[in-house]
């Protein structure tokens, strides 16, 4: 009996851990560049941004969520200074969303 319990119970959290596993987060990627646009619908929201590589390839970022220190403003200084930042997106089928931005050394 306590064998039969074993099994199903090892099967349950296989199965659980599998389907968890499938259904996880999307593939992240990163980047690294420096800031050529920033589009913001208020003073303190961020829409979207490009960037470029050092390949000189122009990204473009869609932003859903803040990112703490990095608003607006704080992001017009990098563009300016020409630092780099580091971005970690997804891809959607329409678009890359941004899921976090960090300065990069």
């Amino acid at each position: 009996m306590y064998k039969t319990l074993g099994i199903t119970i090892s099967t349950i959290v296989f199965l659980f851990a599998s389907f968890n596993c499938m259904l996880g987060d999307k593939p992240a990627e990163y980047m690294i560049g420096r800031l050529i646009n920033i589009e913001s619908s208020t003073i303190t929201k961020i829409r979207s941004i490009k960037l470029i590589d050092s390949n000189q390839r122009i990204w473009k970022f869609d932003i859903e969520d803040e990112f703490g220190h990095f608003t607006p403003s704080h992001l017009k200084e990098h563009m300016i200074s020409g630092d780099l930042i580091k971005v970690l997106f997804y891809s959607t089928k329409d678009s890359k969303i941004v899921l976090n931005i960090t300065d990069h050394p």
